[in-house]
């Protein structure tokens, strides 16, 4: 800060300098005028180069038609008058005083460099047709009620306002020093700062204060004691520099435009805003001053500002001091995002009549963080994003001193999502929460059954207790009519059992197919094979014990093995199968409770292929099966491997068939193990 009043002294000393020595070339100047003016036109083309290589001398004489009333000494002293030419890039050979430049209409773009003393005495410059654009590398003057007009001023050393001449409407691009004296005014004029050197100074007129178009750029604008308004020409501009000034020196934005300031300003009066927005950007400070803000004009700080009375609207995401919000005016902290805030280091009071306006978006609330006391009134209208809103509590001010017992007089919202509502509540009086609560299915002009109303009112109370929505369930707040009913009858589980018991009843089909003991072959129970049965007399294996034999005989049949041996029954062999499945049933809804008729239906196939390795024993191996279900009303279907590839191995006892599955795993590659 220091550092800036320096520089703000060294630009005021320099000011005065240069206003003197300039004061002193103007008076001789207008003492040294002919009795006569000299009124003249510009010849096309003009024969006479100037100083300046390419130009044509303004101040030589056969450059122009014969001067009226009184013959051309050098240029014309009255009215200089272009028109159409091929020769219009211009210099000055001497010092030069004229009453006006005229560009009528159709005329050529004219050009003007100025290594001299310019002053304009008369009505100044008037610019009909054509353009003019001056680049002044010394001194321009205007004088008496002269004006700048619309021309294109690139001033690289002085420019300056006197008596009551005006900037008019004309674009100033400032590298040196524009003084504004005496009762001078601004016009609309633009008044452009293009290096950090640049100063535009306003400590000089000899009224209270001085309204431009518009300043932007960097460099100084040196306000002294006085006012500058700006925004007359309705542009938004951006000013880097330093606006400095002592006492009551203030700065007034005008016009529908926005004045942006990105510098660390020092003047000490009122910063006002009538209209349009002024932007104290981040970095940017208007500290030392205060600001009022009238109806329909904007503030938005993200930088520093002090003391704020407000009467339009105030965001940003910066730091403001002692804020009061009046009536009819809002404060909208933040950027307009939910999420952002506004620090307030002194107290923030309410009018009852002022709107506290808060973004929210289902991650979050724009917020305003005060430092010392709150004092509330007025009404909270809050702008809801659209989104799935998964929390319940927003905050969206604290006061660090309290709120001394105040609260908002109303809460009003805007895009409230769907089967919520919302209401304020106060938190050990230091914070203001913004909740909502969900009231899904309790609208006047919703009809739900009592499965689907159940579902609703254990959602609400989980998210009025503190729970937080998986994202599944926060999709049905946004629904209405038909398709709120339908989405809260699947959420009552109700297609979900029905369609997981069709799952159910495939497997257990399938299970049932594979298992079945009757599939080719599984249940034969093999017997041994008896040998022949003959009379004594024809028996060769086994005969009748029916006869009394002797002991020579008995002793001759014990001396021979009894039995033949058994011979085997099976054939060890593979046998393949395969079989269908499926079935449908219908369960009857009631229309009362909100259940729906439910219809399921399967189908389906498996195959295999079984290896009787024993009389007793079977492996088997079945390839994957597939089947397809249905259920209605919400139409699940699905068409899908019930199982992956498995192999069964099955083991009998005469009569009691038993069957065993032993390797399901999908993939593999390992033999089916006998039991």
């Amino acid at each position: 800060m220091r550092a800036i009043g320096k520089a703000g002294r060294g630009a005021s000393n320099r000011a005065r300098r240069i206003r003197a020595l300039l004061a002193g070339t103007a008076l001789s100047a207008l003492t040294t005028l002919p009795a006569a003016a000299q009124n003249a036109t510009w010849l096309n083309p003009a024969p006479i180069p100037g100083p300046v290589l390419g130009t044509r001398d303004f101040d030589d004489a056969a450059n122009w038609t014969v001067g009226t009333p009184v013959a051309l000494t050098n240029g014309p002293t009255g009215t200089a008058t272009f028109g159409v030419s091929t020769t219009t890039d211009l210099s000055f050979s001497t010092d030069t005083t004229v009453g006006a430049w005229t560009f009528g209409a159709g005329a050529s773009n004219y050009t003007f460099t100025n290594g001299q003393t310019l002053a304009f005495s008369g009505a100044g410059i008037s610019v009909l047709g054509g353009s003019a654009t001056i680049t002044n590398n010394f001194n321009l003057n205007f004088n008496n009620s002269s004006t700048a007009g619309n021309a294109t001023i690139t001033n690289n050393h002085n420019t300056i306002f006197f008596n009551n001449s005006s900037a008019g409407n004309a674009t100033i691009l400032n590298s040196g020093f524009v003084g504004f004296t005496a009762l001078s005014l601004g016009g609309t004029a633009r008044l452009v700062n293009n290096t950090p050197a640049a100063l535009i100074d306003i400590s000089g007129i000899t009224g209270t204060f001085l309204n431009t178009g518009s300043i932007e750029g960097s460099g100084n604008v040196l306000l002294g004691s006085k006012r500058l308004g700006v925004g007359l020409n309705n542009l938004s501009t951006d000013f880097s520099g330093v606006i400095s000034g002592t006492g009551t020196s203030e700065l007034t934005k005008f016009g529908t435009g926005t004045l942006t300031l990105s510098g660390v300003n020092t003047y000490t009066g009122i910063t006002g805003v009538t209209e349009g927005t002024l932007v104290v950007a981040a970095g940017g400070s208007i500290a030392s001053s205060q600001t009022v803000v009238q109806p329909d004009a904007r503030l938005i700080v993200d930088g520093i500002a002090s003391r704020v009375n407000m009467s339009g609207t105030l965001s940003g995401t910066g730091t403001v001091g002692l804020t009061r919000i009046n009536d009819g005016a809002t404060f909208a902290p933040g950027s307009g995002v939910a999420g952002t805030h506004m620090t307030v280091t002194g107290s923030l009071a309410f009018d009852s009549g002022a709107i506290y306006l808060v973004q929210i978006n289902p991650a979050g609330a724009s917020s305003a963080n005060v430092g010392n006391f709150g004092t509330l009134a007025g009404t909270v209208n809050a702008q809801f994003a659209s989104g799935s809103y998964v929390a319940r509590t927003y905050t969206i001010l604290s006061a660090t001193n309290g709120l001394q017992g105040t609260t908002f007089n109303s809460l009003t919202t805007n895009n409230l999502p769907g089967g919520f509502t919302a209401h304020l509540s106060y938190l050990n009086d230091h914070a203001v929460i913004l909740n909502l609560e969900a009231v899904l299915g309790l609208a006047p002009s919703v009809r739900l059954k009592r499965n689907q109303q159940s579902a609703a009112t254990a959602i609400n109370k989980f998210f009025n207790n503190g729970g937080v929505l998986p994202p599944s369930f926060v999709t049905v707040f946004g629904l209405t009519g038909a398709a709120a009913a339908n989405a809260l009858t699947q959420l009552s589980g109700e297609t979900a059992a029905g369609s997981q018991q069709t799952t159910f009843n495939a497997m257990t089909q399938f299970l049932g197919t594979l298992l079945d003991p009757f599939i080719g072959g599984r249940s034969e129970t093999p017997t041994a094979r008896a040998t022949p049965f003959a009379a004594e007399d024809d028996a060769n294996a086994y005969a009748s014990a029916s006869g009394k034999r002797s002991g020579a005989e008995r002793e001759a049949y014990a001396a021979i093995y009894r039995k033949a041996s058994i011979r085997d029954n099976y054939d060890p062999r593979w046998s393949v199968w395969a079989a269908g499945f499926g079935g449908s049933q219908t369960t009857s809804g009631n229309a009362t409770l909100g259940t729906n008729n439910t219809t399921s239906r399967l189908g389906g196939t498996a195959a295999g292929a079984d290896y009787r390795f024993s009389p007793y024993s079977v492996a088997g191996l079945r390839s994957p099966a597939a089947a397809r279900t249905s259920t209605s009303p919400t139409a699940w279907v699905a068409a899908a491997q019930i199982c992956s590839r498995s192999a069964l191995s099955c083991g009998t006892r005469p009569g009691r068939p038993t069957y065993q599955l032993r390797w399901p795993m999908a993939g593999s590659t390992s033999p089916p193990t006998a039991s």
